[in-house]
């Protein structure tokens, strides 16, 4: 969240000369911001969900989104992280206070069509050499209308499978798409970009730059399907961090 994964602390870090494993003050800033992320998503060329943005003191018309984007929305503060704030809306009647809710965590709020489809997530290692790990397909048990705080971090309310069932052909388009959120946000050491595949096309939602590594969380799932175990994912994050620092400082490797 705030903080921890906005590119303060990386900045710091930066000032004190200390090496950490994640990415910097602009690919972390980047990230932070949906609103400003799903820009730069649209430069690269990555389709993302029809949306639009609004700052505190805008006054939403409902209605107005209603017509635009479809029920049901999205409706999510650009900022912050595990689904906190976050609602989907299903009657003209629910937006006000949905979006009232997300400017409680932020003072940008995203309102986005809903897209009903496949939610996968595709990890990326790498500086500038990047590897996409295997997708994995998210599915929220019975009770989660979509991947909240309590399916993220409840390993009983969520199966994740891995490698997503997609066809190859869609597979491959999605792990292009992740290293392109990687590239696109200026990301460095991994990354893990949210995705929803609908009517055969892929839309991304949303890149951490900091993703879980418990025992429950995806990054190390999709490592060890590709064959690399924690303490492996482990030490390659470390070196990328080395890697990272060894390049910014000029002395090569």
């Amino acid at each position: 969240g705030m903080l921890g994964e906005d590119g303060s602390i990386q900045g710091l870090l930066d000032l004190l000369g200390i090496c950490y494993q994640c990415s910097g003050v602009l690919g972390s800033s980047i990230a932070m911001n949906k609103a400003v992320a799903k820009q730069f998503y649209e430069r690269a060329g990555i389709e993302v969900p029809p949306y639009r943005a609004f700052c505190r003191g805008d006054t939403p018309d409902a209605r107005k989104l209603v017509d635009l984007l479809g029920l049901p929305l999205v409706v999510k503060p650009a900022g912050g992280g595990s689904s906190i704030g976050m609602a989907i809306v299903h009657s003209q009647s629910e937006v006000s206070g949905a979006i009232d809710n997300a400017f409680a965590h932020d003072s940008t709020v995203l309102v986005e069509a809903f897209l009903n489809g496949i939610e996968i997530t595709g990890g990326v290692l790498g500086n500038d050499h990047l590897q996409a790990l295997p997708l994995i397909e998210i599915v929220p048990r019975a009770g989660h209308e979509f991947f909240d705080f309590a399916a993220k971090y409840d390993v009983s309310e969520t199966e994740e499978i891995c490698p997503a069932r997609l066809d190859e052909g869609l597979a491959e388009k999605a792990r292009e798409i992740a290293l392109s959120a990687h590239r696109a946000l200026f990301c460095s050491g991994c990354s893990r970009t949210d995705m929803i595949v609908c009517d055969g096309r892929i839309y991304a939602l949303e890149t951490n730059t900091i993703p879980g590594m418990t025992p429950a969380s995806l990054l190390p799932l999709a490592a060890r399907t590709a064959g690399i175990s924690y303490a492996g994912l482990i030490d390659r994050l470390v070196g990328l961090a080395l890697e990272k620092k060894s390049i910014k400082q000029g002395d090569g490797l």
